[in-house]
């Protein structure tokens, strides 16, 4: 089953055979697409003079189909088909969007803003001041952590240095045997009485 989307019936207007459409180009390089809705096969030629001596053919059918080319310059297309009972009709492109200037005086002003609200830029000034207070407050106390750190790093570093110089001033002495041949001991054996 064939479906027809026709989106705006009113935007499709009736084309005679061989009608010449114009399409303006006014603001350089766009892609120019139509709709077309014929009841038998019919031919789109594009040309950019108003005299179709250089047309190009860009759509050869029946029915609803969408032809669309690129230009920077006004462009010409002419449909044709080879019966007089055939119904042609076509959705033109959407206008360009933009708005040529125009060399007229403009006496309007853009509206002024209103008036600011007093209280919230009092309560606005009293955040950024506290903020700034804030900030003071944090940068001195991470200040006096990072004295009391690098007073303590260098204490550590002169307690290592002082006992590594003790120990490089510390010498130590092995006691030296003396080998003889009698060796007494300093006093007499005890003797321990036998038991009964």
């Amino acid at each position: 089953m064939p479906t027809f989307n026709l989106k705006n019936p009113l935007a499709w207007d009736h084309i005679l055979n061989g009608e010449i459409v114009q399409f303006d180009n006014f603001n350089g390089a766009r892609q120019i697409s139509f709709s077309i809705n014929a009841s038998e096969r019919v031919e789109v030629f594009l040309s950019f003079n108003d005299q179709m001596t250089d047309r190009i053919l860009i759509g050869a059918s029946d029915g609803m189909f969408e032809c669309s080319y690129s230009t920077a310059i006004t462009s010409f297309v002419q449909i044709v088909h080879k019966t007089s009972e055939t119904t042609v009709y076509m959705r033109g492109p959407a206008g360009s969007h933009t708005v040529p200037a125009k060399d007229e005086a403009s006496y309007t002003n853009v509206e002024p803003l209103g008036r600011r609200n007093s209280d919230l830029d009092r309560v606005m000034y009293e955040m950024r001041l506290n903020e700034k207070r804030r900030d003071a407050a944090l940068g001195e106390t991470l200040g006096r952590i990072r004295a009391d750190e690098a007073a303590r790093d260098l204490r550590r570093a002169e307690r290592k240095a002082a006992r590594l110089a003790a120990e490089a001033e510390l010498v130590i002495e092995k006691p030296i045997k003396k080998e003889t041949a009698d060796v007494q001991p300093a006093t007499p054996p005890i003797e321990v009485p036998a038991a009964d």
